[in-house]
């Protein structure tokens, strides 16, 4: 795997003209934005410094206007659609499921009261 490039650096080469190639490659989940300068490629990395994996192309390429490139290659060969990688939020699903209780609980009681 190539090197990681954050966000802000791929900008900042991209203004100056050192990016010669975008390549979106798709792999299991999504897909990973690849920047080609002279002989070397870099993989746009998370803040963390991890490849970031877009699900779907529209994200990738919303990011890539964000930093002013417009044309971009996709490779898609390599490409497995799998649900098995979505970030789960059980954390999320259970505090959605409360406010909902709550609200049945509140619209139940304001029925009650209007009776």
């Amino acid at each position: 795997m190539p090197e990681t490039i954050k966000l802000d650096t791929a900008r900042e080469l991209a203004v100056a003209g050192s990016i010669r190639d975008t390549v979106l490659l798709g792999q299991r989940g999504g897909f990973l934005i690849i920047f080609r300068m002279g002989m070397s490629e870099r993989v746009l990395a998370t803040k963390y410094g991890v490849p970031r994996l877009f699900s779907g192309l529209d994200a990738a390429a919303k990011v890539l206007r964000e930093i002013s490139i417009t044309r971009f290659q996709v490779d898609a060969s390599d490409l497995v659609k799998d649900d098995s990688t979505r970030r789960r939020r059980p954390d999320r699903a259970a505090a959605l499921k409360q406010t909902y209780r709550d609200a049945a609980l509140v619209l139940s009681r304001h029925i009650n009261d209007a009776q």
